[in-house]
């Protein structure tokens, strides 16, 4: 390896050696990428063994090379360093801060360790493509993520307030909070987070669910059944904590049961309509927690609740048919539970949109600090961002 290492820095010195002389008399021309391309492929091959003196060497040729080569070979090395931890740290350090996101981003999204001050001056500096690779970097600290929120696009803030390993400061939180008042989506995600200050996650929850009462009251309009009190009895269903028709045991084996077939195939509204006609409570619970991100235990509730309201609002949240509630009404007559006339709720169920009953199901989620319905598409128009999102989020829910 020596060996080959001493011919590459042999064409390097005469190399400079022809540059100095302004061209003349030059006996061999070497072309710095295909240079680092050849050491790249070397370095590649004996990396993991690599003793710490050779990985010197090849990251002070790695910094003597790296400015003036073409993109093309300069993304590549940066592919290849990105695979292994121990890379040499000086050429990672020049890396990770490249304006063209193709280099920076994969040494960004590695495991590589990167001084703080460097993830620092990219937050602070480079563009949303680097900004959105920083976000999801495992344990980013403040002074990283500061930054993140407050430069990032909707976007970037999203999966910055996904990571759970990132830390944030006062100022940070106040940021993100800031941001999550006119965005629904982000709302949810910055909520659920378990470091949230309770007072911020108190407001924002206070203004979601303003919001979600206003849209529901907005298609429902019968003063007999306000918003405000859905939610007040969807959310007592879901937050009740005594003792359920099922064992944890019996649901974590039907869930797996499901689990597997959604892997294969979606589960959908006929799977669920047989499952109820055999009386196999426990799957058609698990397919509707795997359809809602809504974990069993609190589908269980929600379903087994006194109320049907809470069970008819999950089902349209879905986008199943009202005929899928039927066997539900049928395990609260045979459990001798009182209900509300079926007609009664009907009409709410079909009054509304399936995705206002969703925004309505979040919300609740979301106090028990729950992401339900997270699969979310940017729509071609880009991220609702405005103070009016919460119309637009019916377009990307």
């Amino acid at each position: 390896m020596l060996q080959e290492i001493y011919q590459l820095v042999q064409q390097i010195e005469q190399a400079k050696k022809a540059d100095a002389k302004g061209g003349e008399d030059v006996a061999v021309h070497v072309d710095k990428s295909e240079v680092v391309e050849r050491l790249r492929a070397l370095y590649e091959a004996k990396a993991r063994r690599l003793p710490d003196d050779r990985a010197a060497m090849f990251d002070h040729l790695f910094l003597n090379l790296s400015d003036g080569i073409d993109a093309a070979t300069k993304r590549d090395l940066a592919m290849t360093l990105a695979m292994y931890p121990r890379a040499p740290e000086g050429i990672v350090d020049k890396l990770v801060q490249d304006e063209d996101p193709g280099v920076a981003e994969p040494l960004l999204n590695s495991a590589l360790r990167i001084k703080e001050r460097l993830l620092e001056t990219v937050a602070q500096q480079r563009g949303q493509k680097h900004l959105k690779a920083l976000a999801g970097r495992g344990e980013i600290g403040e002074r990283v993520t500061t930054p993140i929120a407050r430069r990032g696009d909707d976007e970037t803030v999203l999966a910055l307030s996904v990571n759970r390993s990132a830390r944030f400061s006062e100022e940070g939180f106040d940021i993100l909070s800031e941001r999550a008042r006119a965005n629904a989506i982000l709302r949810s995600v910055v909520c659920s987070r378990p470091d949230m200050p309770p007072a911020q996650f108190d407001m924002l929850l206070s203004l979601d669910g303003a919001l979600v009462c206003e849209e529901f009251d907005a298609e429902y309009g019968d003063a007999a059944l306000p918003g405000e009190m859905l939610v007040a009895i969807v959310s007592a269903a879901m937050g009740d904590g005594g003792p359920t028709r099922f064992s944890r045991a019996m649901m974590a084996a039907s869930f797996d049961y499901v689990a597997m077939r959604a892997l294969r195939r979606s589960v959908e509204q006929a799977d669920l309509e047989r499952w109820l006609r055999r009386r196999q409570y426990e799957d058609a619970i698990a397919g509707l927690a795997i359809l809602s991100a809504i974990p069993p235990e609190y589908v269980q509730r929600l379903i087994v609740a006194d109320s049907l309201y809470p069970a008819a609002m999950l089902v349209k949240a879905i986008g199943f048919e009202w005929g899928t509630l039927k066997p539900f009404w049928q395990i609260r007559s045979e459990a001798g539970v009182g209900q509300e006339a079926p007609n009664e709720v009907y009409e709410v169920f079909d009054a509304i949109d399936t995705l206002t009953a969703r925004r309505l199901m979040r919300h609740v989620a979301l106090r028990e600090k729950i992401i339900a319905f997270p699969e979310v598409e940017l729509p071609e128009d880009g991220w609702p961002g405005t103070a009016s999102n919460d119309q637009a989020d019916r377009r990307v829910a």
